[in-house]
């Protein structure tokens, strides 16, 4: 097809319009190539231990400002219930804000006792391409004579890492004990 302005439209053939473009074409200096993205300062794996030291101090001290400090800077923390590999299961958010004023409450009631194992676990996802690591450390949380295990996962955001969610293994029977509370959806509970 002939288009009416360029050089085949005058019958000169696309040799000539190729030759034509082609003498457009200035010759530029390289610039230099540019520096190689640094590797983080710390590897994950480091940056994971040393959050789930600083996690298992400040829940041992029961110290809700440090535990903030550590905490996703994003507004919600993921919690999802552990399921058996390959069934899905949907998860949850639970807002930051309100999950530490529960937090807090809870603590400064004594009624809620917190052990976190700050031996950082490794959990292989997805395969080939898609494969990635989550890292995370365990807890154990214990309210009204009830002890749920927590896993809580450690991810990097923005170059550092933080706790951004939470896996637990059994929901408590009591209605209204502490945990459910603190990890209740939405910002507040009917207890």
């Amino acid at each position: 097809m002939a288009q009416s302005g360029g050089l085949v439209g005058r019958g000169l053939g696309a040799a000539a319009e190729h030759a034509h473009v082609a003498a457009t074409f200035r010759a530029v200096q390289p610039g230099p190539f540019p520096t190689a993205t640094p590797p983080p300062a710390i590897a994950p794996r480091d940056a994971a231990r040393d959050i789930g030291q600083r996690l298992s101090l400040a829940f041992g001290a029961r110290d809700v400002d440090a535990i903030a400090g550590l905490i996703t800077p994003r507004c919600h923390l993921g919690t999802v219930p552990y399921s058996p590999p390959g069934t899905g299961v949907g998860g949850s958010a639970r807002a930051v804000v309100p999950f530490l004023d529960a937090l807090r409450a809870a603590l400064a009631r004594g009624e809620l006792k917190i052990a976190v194992d700050p031996e950082v676990q490794v959990e292989v996802q997805g395969t080939g391409a898609f494969r990635y690591e989550q890292l995370f450390v365990r807890s154990d949380w214990t309210a009204s004579g009830l002890t749920m295990r927590i896993d809580l996962f450690l991810t990097d955001v923005e170059g550092r890492q933080y706790w951004t969610g939470a896996r637990y293994y059994q929901v408590p029977r009591a209605e209204c004990t502490d945990l459910r509370v603190i990890f209740a959806e939405g910002s507040g509970s009917r207890c």
